[in-house]
C-alpha cells in the first residue's frame, strides 16, 4: 500500500496527536467515568429510588447504539476530510520541490554565465 507524501504528513500531523490524547487523557476518563457511574447508580439505588435509578438506566443501551451509528458517520467524514487534507498537503510539497527546481535551474544558468567570464 502505497501512500502519497502529503498523506503521510497529514497523518503525523494528526493522528499522532490524537493517538497522544487518547493514551493520556482518554484512558483516565474511561476509568473514571467507568468507576463514578457505577458509584453513583448503587449510591442513588439505596438512598433515593431503585425503581427511579432504574428508570434512569433503560435508556443508556439505547444511547450507546445511536453513539455507535453517529461514531461511524463521523469517522467516515473525518477520513474524507484526512484525505483532503492529505492530497493538499501532497500538492504544496509538490510546490516547494518544484520552486526549488527552478531556483537551481536559475542558479545554474547564473553560475555558467560566471564561469564562463
Amino acid at each position: 500500500m502505497k501512500k502519497k507524501t502529503g498523506n503521510l504528513m497529514a497523518l503525523g500531523t494528526n493522528d499522532l496527536n490524537a493517538v497522544a490524547l487518547t493514551t493520556g487523557f482518554g484512558v483516565l476518563t474511561l476509568v473514571d467515568s467507568t468507576a463514578y457511574m457505577l458509584m453513583i447508580f448503587f449510591t442513588m439505588g439505596l438512598t433515593i429510588s431503585w425503581k427511579l435509578t432504574l428508570m434512569a438506566i433503560i435508556p443508556m443501551p439505547l444511547m450507546a447504539l445511536l453513539i455507535a451509528f453517529y461514531g461511524s458517520k463521523i469517522h467516515e467524514r473525518f477520513t474524507v476530510a484526512q484525505d483532503a487534507f492529505g492530497d493538499m498537503n501532497d500538492r504544496v510539497l509538490e510546490s516547494v520541490a518544484g520552486v526549488r527546481v527552478i531556483r537551481s535551474f536559475v542558479q545554474g544558468n547564473k553560475m555558467s554565465n560566471a564561469f564562463e567570464k
